[in-house]
């Protein structure tokens, strides 16, 4: 109520600073004669009474002298009448409601308060909860509808209710009561806030970006494209071109939703990345700043968003590209690499593979992407070799300080070959090949089959089966080439150089791995190791409709 009051009388003329002596203005104006105590304090102090109040108390004999003319009194009741005021001054919220509903039936207004961030203002204070909510009832009250109360959160209120206790929460509920109409300002239309505020081109601009779009149309669609959902691509049409560049389309809801997952899996440091436009306008503003100047063609690649999420990040997280920074400094595009896929790491509706990295960080129109994406994967392949990522089937993942030393200490663990054996039997001739022992041709013909791991079959060969066998790195202990008998003549599939049975072999790490190790495990390492033995059994599955091309049996 204080805040309100201050900047309610600021507003109509009065003290925005010191109540008492905003009241004592209030009620000489009421008695009108406050133009004339103005004009005879300027004439006693020389001074301009607005510009010199808030110095009332160096003032004070000047003061008393006006307030004695104006009002004929003595010294003395002057002096009394100041320090009066000045001491016994108090105000309630009804006497407010009452002061609000005053103002607005003499001058024939309205009055609405607008206050931002209330959330962060009021916080888990329930007493600052309950002053809201009195003022608010006293103001309805008292000015029959003629006095509002806005306020903005970056969180709905919602939101506030379920991170507080359970006192807190029955506070709130009372709040939400008070302020019966609510506007949920989402981010969905954070774009419209950035291209108005940061991206609004000149005429000029405007004819001369869309003649480069008419030019460059169709090698846009194909820099700018993403394999299976979500549909995210470059740029609708010529005009969404003109009000996005030098930034493309999608960008806005991805980046939104790398905040959010940032913010939900708890990779800030005190501070938390807001939910709203305003972190958005920050990202946007800061990449734009780095490339003004620099020749029209350039596109903004999705890396150059890193540096506001890295204003937020816990300590271990900024550790990781500290020493990756340290290890991988004479190849800084490595480094580039690695903030897309942290950026990326809890983001669902974007899988970090290759095709989609290569598309994110396009930053010319002119791109050549075959190179790009050469490019790109040289540095993956540095990464994971220095544990800074890991990659699982198609995805390539950006790994914390705890998740490299869990995946240091699984790539130091024995597995069972016979086990990744079984697993390459049940993916090839229970999944690919068929569950079944036979091979139907044209309906008519049916021929069974021998099904061999390198010299393993599990039923008795037959003579007139056709022959499948399946080579492994551990076929005859891996040297090549190998001699297949007379018998054994038929269908060969080579998988002795296959990364595929590396995936086998690491899944199979990992299950060892999580057997020795779950029990009395810290909350973060089970975290970790749920998400391992998911990977492994995705891995064991082999049910991925991409990889069957890696067997070399796709039609």
């Amino acid at each position: 109520m204080d805040t309100m009051l201050n900047c309610f009388n600021e507003k109509i003329g009065y003290s925005g600073s010191i109540p008492w002596l905003a009241e004592f203005e209030r009620t000489i104006d009421k008695e009108g004669q406050y133009e004339e105590f103005q004009r005879v304090f300027e004439e006693i102090s020389k001074k301009n009474w607005i510009k010199s109040r808030n110095q009332i108390f160096f003032l004070r004999d000047n003061f008393i002298a006006t307030l004695q003319r104006i009002k004929g009194i003595s010294a003395e009741s002057a002096r009394a009448y100041f320090d009066d005021c000045q001491k016994n001054f108090s105000i309630n919220t009804e006497t407010f409601g009452k002061m609000i509903e005053e103002y607005c039936r003499e001058k024939k207004k309205r009055v609405v308060f607008l206050i931002d961030e209330v959330g962060q203002f009021i916080g888990t204070n329930s007493n600052l909860m309950l002053g809201l909510q009195t003022v608010v009832e006293d103001l309805g009250k008292y000015a029959n509808g003629k006095a509002w109360v806005v306020v903005t959160s970056q969180q709905q209120i919602d939101a506030l209710v379920e991170g507080t206790n359970r006192a807190a929460q029955l506070d709130f509920s009372k709040i939400q009561g008070r302020f019966a109409t609510r506007l949920t300002m989402s981010s969905a239309n954070a774009d419209e806030v950035i291209k108005r505020r940061l991206l609004e081109k000149t005429p000029e601009a405007k004819n001369y970006l869309g003649t480069i779009y008419q030019q460059e149309r169709d090698r846009l669609n194909q820099l700018l494209i993403f394999p299976a959902t979500p549909k995210w691509s470059g740029y609708r049409d010529e005009e969404q071109f003109i009000d996005d560049y030098p930034f493309v389309n999608y960008q806005y809801e991805l980046l939104q939703k790398v905040f959010d997952s940032i913010r939900e899996n708890g990779m800030t440091e005190g501070k938390s990345i807001s939910s709203g436009e305003r972190s958005l306008l920050s990202a946007f503003k800061k990449s734009a700043e780095l490339k003004c100047g620099q020749e029209v063609g350039l596109l903004i690649p999705f890396n150059e968003f890193y540096s506001t999420a890295e204003e937020f990040m816990d300590y271990n997280i900024k550790q990781v590209f500290a020493n990756a920074i340290k290890r991988l400094g004479d190849t800084p595009f490595d480094i580039e690499v690695l903030k897309v896929l942290f950026m990326l790491k809890s983001v669902k509706e974007m899988e970090p593979t290759l095709e989609r990295l290569s598309t994110l960080m396009v930053s010319d129109i002119h791109e050549d992407k075959a190179v790009l994406k050469k490019r790109i994967k040289e540095s993956l392949e540095r990464l994971i070799a220095e544990t800074f990522v890991q990659q699982n089937g198609e995805r390539y993942e950006f790994l914390t300080n705890e998740e490299q030393d869990v995946n240091r200490r699984i790539k130091n663990s024995t597995y069972s070959q016979a086990d990744v054996l079984n697993g390459i039997r049940q993916i090839i001739y229970d999944k690919i090949v068929d569950a079944s022992r036979t091979y139907s041709y044209d309906s008519h013909y049916s021929f069974p089959l021998n099904r061999y791991i390198d010299d393993n079959n599990p039923s008795t060969p037959n003579p007139d089966a056709i022959t499948v066998t399946v080579l492994t790195p551990w076929s005859r202990g891996g040297q090549e080439p190998i001699q297949l008998s007379i018998h054994r003549d038929g269908i060969v599939i080579d998988l002795m150089n296959a990364g595929f049975i590396e995936e086998l072999v690491q899944a199979n790490k990992i299950l060892y791995f999580d057997r020795n190790n779950s029990s009395g495990a810290s909350a973060s390492l089970i975290t970790i190791l749920t998400k391992k033995r998911a990977e492994a059994e995705e891995t064991r599955r082999g049910d991925d409709p991409l990889r069957p091309q890696e067997f070399g049996l796709l039609p």
